[in-house]
Order: structure tokens, then sequence, then C-alpha cells
């Protein structure tokens, strides 16, 4: 597993407890006790490494999250295209309030590899997709980066950059 940089990690993580302190709720309509499947899936038009932050386990309750988002967050570095989407399922008892993914620009912002700027300059199309047993809930298509959740994520706009330290 490759692990987003730390501040991208804890921005992540306020965006997540922003919304789910909000307490604001869209997609599947109740929260089954025993958990719902959640599949989280990204793809892009063009071949690329992405960085990828979502949801893997649901805290019990913010405040945990807050504490140890690491432990919930998880973050990845996968190669995807149209043909090969990454895609990961977990188990969530709210997915109304803690389904969440982003995928953006790995190079945006890395700071720790030299970039050619052709590559700074390709746009992979980034889309996102959060399923809740088996029906979609939340897509979005994106430019450099994406974000889906099944809360609003008003302050995440597509194609804006991942922050990365």
């Amino acid at each position: 597993m490759t692990v987003m940089p730390r501040t991208a990690s804890r921005a992540a993580a306020a965006v997540i407890v922003a919304a789910a302190s909000a307490g604001v709720t869209s997609g599947p309509s109740s929260a089954d006790p025993s958990g719902h499947q959640v599949t989280y899936r990204v793809t892009a038009a063009s071949e690329i490494y992405a960085h990828i932050a979502f949801m893997a386990h649901q805290p019990s309750n913010e405040m945990d999250y807050a504490d140890d988002s690491p432990k919930y967050l998880y973050t990845f570095m996968p190669k995807v295209n149209q043909d090969a989407p990454w895609s990961y399922t977990t188990t969530l008892a709210n997915p109304d309030r803690w389904a969440y993914l982003i995928a953006g620009y790995y190079y945006a912002g890395n700071g720790k590899i030299p970039t050619p700027p052709e590559v700074l300059a390709i746009d992979p199309g980034f889309r996102c997709e959060i399923e809740v047993d088996g029906h979609v809930v939340h897509k979005q298509q994106g430019g450099r980066q994406t974000a889906c959740g099944t809360l609003p994520i008003s302050h995440i706009e597509p194609g804006s950059q991942i922050q990365t330290g």
C-alpha cells in the first residue's frame, strides 16, 4: 500500500469530518446495522497514476475519526485507465454518512518528483463512483481531480488540486 503524504491525508480527513458533522444525508435511505456493501471505483480517460483516498472502515463517531483518521481513511496510488479501473469493496454500517472517495492527479503538487511539463499538461479525466448494495448512489467526473460522497462535498470542486504538502 502506498500512503499519501500526511498533509493530504489530514486534508481529506478534515473534509470528511466537516461533512459528517453537518448531519446532511443523501444516497441510501437507511442504515442497516449489519452493514451495507460499499464499492468505490475510479477510472480515467488516460492511463495515469492517481492519488486515491477513501473511507475503508467506519469509525464509531466523528471524534474517533478525527483522532486517528489513517485507521479509517485509506490512500493508494494505483495506475488507472478506462479499461483498468481501480475498485475496493468494504462494509459500512452507515454509508449515508461515511461513504467517501477522492481521486486526483498523482503529480499535481507532489514536489518530490521532477515532472516534465508535458506530463503536467495531461488531463486524465478522472471518474469516481460509489455503489451501495449494488446501486450506484453517486458518480462524478472531473479533470485532474474528482470526489464522490454520499454527503455533499461543497468545498471540493472537480478539477481542483489535491493538496499534497
